[in-house]
């Protein structure tokens, strides 16, 4: 599903399961998504591209990554990322978490760059990149939980003081 500039789309209950690309690509827009599940689709869940976004009780799993963000404003609710290749990643982008869940990922249950966030009551929990990583972001956690993550340098949390290539 791709919906681009100036659209704005809701979308309740739906399902984006193996698809080649990506279940949905946002770009230039605004889209409210609840209810719905990405699965299995060889690129990302969804992809945002300057775009806001907000989420309500959707599910990721096992897609090449959960979701992936680019100058993009997020609101996540109750959303579960769970055997992605990486659960989220964010470029440039404001974020607001709230009762998320990332585990059994991949990748890093989280990746920020550049990017704003707070995030309250979420889990991180057996992510094989470890659980969250941030490159220039300033993240506010509150309540959050950092367990059993598995990352080359650190396993909960890892803040670099530059990138390493």
């Amino acid at each position: 599903m791709l919906n681009w500039s100036g659209s704005s789309p809701t979308v309740t209950d739906c399902v984006f399961t193996s698809n080649i690309n990506d279940g949905v690509r946002n770009v230039n827009n605004s889209a409210e998504l609840s209810r719905c599940t990405f699965g299995n689709n060889s690129g990302s869940g969804i992809v945002n591209d300057n775009s806001t976004v907000t989420l309500a009780d959707c599910t990721f799993n096992r897609n090449g990554d959960g979701m992936v963000s680019r100058l993009s404003n997020l609101t996540l609710a109750d959303c579960v990322f769970n055997g992605n290749g990486e659960g989220l990643g964010n470029s440039q982008s404001n974020l607001m978490l709230t009762n998320c869940a990332f585990s059994g990922n991949d990748g890093l249950g989280m990746f920020n760059d550049d990017s704003s966030l707070a995030v309250n009551n979420c889990t991180f929990n057996g992510n094989n990149g470890g659980g969250m990583q941030n490159v220039g972001s300033s993240p506010v956690l509150v309540n959050c939980l950092f367990s059993a993550n598995v990352g080359q340098y650190h396993g909960g949390w890892r803040t670099p003081r530059a990138i390493r290539r």
